[in-house]
């Protein structure tokens, strides 16, 4: 297995493992909000929101396409500083594994350029 295979391999990884913490925290919160008194709309709203944008991004992992990872993780990671008092530190770590998983797939294809320039 060269380079370039295994650090697209490791950036799908880690956009699947987004994905996984993304549907943790968003059932957490919905069933949190079920079990609470109050009911929020905005804590469903959000959840659904954290889901959408991250399975884009695995998506765009999973297809080879970085820019779309890239983008994902950083609505993330705005979303994570702008809400940092309420939802956003829950979101912190599936946008750091977005833009992980980004890196690694921008550096396997880079690394995939340069070795079909040599042939």
């Amino acid at each position: 297995m060269k380079m370039k295979d295994s650090l697209e391999m490791l950036g799908k990884i880690a956009g699947l493992a987004a994905l996984i913490i993304a549907f943790y925290v968003s059932f957490s919160l919905i069933l949190w909000t079920l079990n609470e008194r109050f009911r929020d709309p905005a804590i469903f709203f959000w959840s659904i929101f954290i889901l959408v944008i991250t399975c884009a991004g695995t998506v765009g992992g999973l297809k080879n396409q970085p820019k779309l990872v890239w983008a994902s993780g950083f609505i993330l990671t705005v979303f994570s500083i702008l809400a940092m008092f309420s939802i956003g530190n829950l979101t912190l770590p599936i946008a750091v594994l977005m833009l992980i998983s980004a890196f690694l797939l921008s550096l396997g294809n880079k690394l995939n350029r340069k070795s079909a320039n040599r042939m």
